[in-house]
């Protein structure tokens, strides 16, 4: 997808007479950045900024030859949602002699993840860089130094055709010890590895470990999504790529485009590390996602917090077809949307305790296909595929006054969580209340600016009653008021 910033237009003038001097000098200054444009902005005050900077090691010794790409973005008009699609993301450099760096041109209205690699030290993450902010001083760390087969975790990454993938991104989630699973694992085994020009790759700890859960991307092919368990030892893994498929459309209001709105799509009964992804539309409302995993059925939705105001795109069921597809939904209308606000408070009048986080999220739900539950399904619904909570947005820190709003919800069933200190539970006297959740679940089908969120102080007493989830979700959203 082509970037978030609308490129710039052909200008519009009269032909220039022969001898008109005045008029040759005028474009000529323009062309210079000496005149002013229409809106107060130079054309050299208008550049798009570079991203620069040094990296070293940790001796202070400058890193020449080290890799510098940007690996996803974020757009400054819309809150907190990554892409990878941006032309930017392709974008990649590596070090002088001096360990300087240097990426040129990039967009404006954007903030970037950056990925630092070079051989034998662990690849770096920085997040939500602005390039038009003072230059990165970087600096990364060696590779663990396990060496025997206990600490080692051995693999190849190749293709469709079997051949190797070379510069594959190993994804580390977690790792396996006697003493059970270990997140994060950041401080004593490699979470972030590349692969060689062979296809291989080595997972380095600093001590024994069984195995570890990791995810393998690399560009121009879907990524792999969880691996789990992948054993320690002298065998060498392989992991199969394949091609992706793309979906792409246009999100339109009243017939006109809809830009900087984001566009998230969730893999219906996928894993979680490989089924959600999300773009921003462009200046003419256009969307596309590039390698996605194919032959796969995908919920596609606005997301809310992007279009609050805007309106809302309800959910939709797509399907992506075989690798190297192109599903092209065409164009999208966004409806009218609702706003959902209300207060947090204890039953005793009192607003909830600082620093309580709230989520809105929609909510989809999925009766199993036997009729019957599992019994543990009061821990994670959606790990049994009961439901698909999507589209979250998320409210850190509500305020004294404990009040919150979400704007932009659609239609239909949406979940609000809530996370506070120990201490309190959730109150039955909300009539959306699931106890077991510790969420309000129902309908929306109107502005609902009364609700009252309501907690109380100790631990719940008893085992919660059961909860009738489908009945629950259809029934209009309410809280204590």
């Amino acid at each position: 997808m082509k970037n978030w910033m609308s490129q710039c237009m052909p200008c519009k003038s009269s032909a220039v007479k022969a001898g008109d001097w005045r008029a040759l000098t005028g474009l000529l200054l323009l062309a210079l950045g000496l005149v002013t444009l229409a809106g107060g902005q130079t054309e050299k005050s208008a550049a798009r900024p570079d991203l620069t900077g040094t990296i070293r090691d940790l001796a202070n010794h400058p890193i020449s030859n080290a890799t510098v790409s940007i690996y996803a973005a974020w757009s400054k008009d819309v809150e907190g949602i990554e892409s990878r699609s941006t032309d930017d993301c392709r974008k990649h450099t590596t070090t002088d002699a001096n360990g300087r760096f240097i990426i040129k041109g990039l967009d404006t209205n954007a903030l970037f993840q950056i990925l630092f690699t070079d051989k034998g030290f662990r690849p770096m993450f920085y997040w939500r860089i602005d390039p038009a902010a003072k230059a990165l001083d970087v600096t990364i760390e060696p590779l663990s130094s396990g060496t025997r087969p206990e600490e080692q975790v051995h693999g190849r990454v190749v293709g469709p055709d079997g051949k190797p993938v070379s510069g594959a991104l190993i994804k580390v989630i977690g790792g396996h010890r006697e003493k059970g699973w270990q997140l994060p694992v950041w401080h004593d085994i490699d979470y972030l590895v590349f692969t060689d020009d062979s296809g291989e790759f080595v997972i380095h700890g600093q001590s024994n470990f069984i195995s570890c859960d990791l995810t393998v991307e690399a560009s121009g092919f879907a990524p792999s999504g969880e691996q789990s368990e992948v054993s320690t030892g002298n065998i060498v893994h392989e992991f199969r790529l394949t091609k992706g498929a793309y979906l792409k459309g246009r999100l339109l209001k009243y017939g006109k485009p809809v830009a900087n709105a984001g566009i998230g799509i969730s893999g219906i009964k996928a894993d979680w590390m490989n089924g959600n992804f999300s773009v921003v539309t462009d200046g003419e409302g256009r969307f596309s996602f590039e390698n996605i995993p194919p032959d796969r059925d995908y919920y596609l939705f606005g997301i809310m917090r992007s279009l609050k105001d805007r309106g809302a795109l309800p959910l939709r069921h797509v399907q992506v077809g075989k690798a190297g597809s192109i599903q092209d939904v065409g164009d999208l209308n966004l409806e009218p949307a609702f706003t959902v606000s209300g207060t947090v408070r204890l039953s005793d009048g009192q607003p909830a305790p600082a620093g309580s986080i709230i989520t809105l999220c929609r909510t989809v739900m999925t009766p199993p296909s036997n009729g019957e539950s599992p019994q543990s399904e009061d821990s994670n619904r959606s790990f049994y595929g009961l439901e698909d909570d999507l589209d979250n947005w998320v409210i850190r820190g509500i305020g004294k006054d404990a009040r919150f709003q979400f704007s932009g919800v659609p239609a239909g069933s949406v979940s609000i969580f809530i996370m506070v200190p120990p201490g309190f539970h959730l109150s039955s006297r909300n009539a959306s209340a699931d106890t077991v959740g510790w969420r309000l679940l129902g309908r929306v089908v109107a502005n609902k600016t009364d609700l009252v969120f309501e907690l109380e102080r100790g631990q719940q007493q008893g085992k919660p009653a059961p909860v009738d989830y489908q009945a629950l979700s259809q029934k209009l959203l309410r809280g204590a008021e």
